[in-house]
């Protein structure tokens, strides 16, 4: 009897990590996902932005106004996951303001170009700058959240009911 009431415990605290432990990688796929969208967001802006200032045609704008409304609910889904890793929140705000930077650069080169003044050189090199920038921040982003669900899965794994099981139910070598 008390075997099975320890079993029954073991298989219950097991289960309750799994379920756990999926939600955590659910909600860490959820994040990458969702930090890889505001890059898409940013790099719809560019290629509109570059569009324009290379034709002057305002058609090419369509990506650019459409990344900006995405933009902005996008980064807001990224922020209602409650990411509460610090490691991960310094890289969320540091992406944020890199984005907004390079997001108000563009509205600037944007308003330029309306006026009749094409980007110069050394602001394709700091919009380039910002891309490259934020680039680095979700790939830091992704690879840290892989790492620490790595880190998770090995807890997970040596936590689990086949463990419990083996402890408690020996196979007998007449079985074998």
């Amino acid at each position: 009897m008390l075997i099975l009431i320890a079993s029954s415990v073991a298989s219950y605290w097991s289960i309750q990590n799994q379920m756990n432990h999926r939600e955590s990688v659910g909600k860490s796929r959820r994040a990458v996902t969702a930090v890889k969208d505001v890059l898409v967001a940013l790099l719809d802006a560019e290629t509109g932005n570059r569009g324009y200032q290379l034709t002057g045609r305002e058609s090419f704008l369509e990506p650019y106004n459409r990344s900006l409304a995405e933009y902005s609910k996008t980064f807001e889904y990224v922020k209602n996951l409650d990411i509460s890793d610090p490691h991960q929140q310094r890289l969320l705000d540091l992406l944020e303001k890199n984005v907004e930077a390079n997001l108000s650069n563009m509205k600037l080169f944007v308003q330029n170009r309306r006026k009749g003044q094409m980007m110069t050189q050394q602001q394709i090199a700091e919009s380039k700058a910002y891309m490259d920038k934020c680039r680095q921040i979700v790939k830091d982003f992704s690879q840290y959240e892989e790492s620490q669900l790595a880190v998770k899965t090995q807890g997970l794994n040596r936590s689990s009911i086949p463990r419990y099981c083996s402890f408690f139910f020996q196979p007998s070598q007449q079985w074998l």
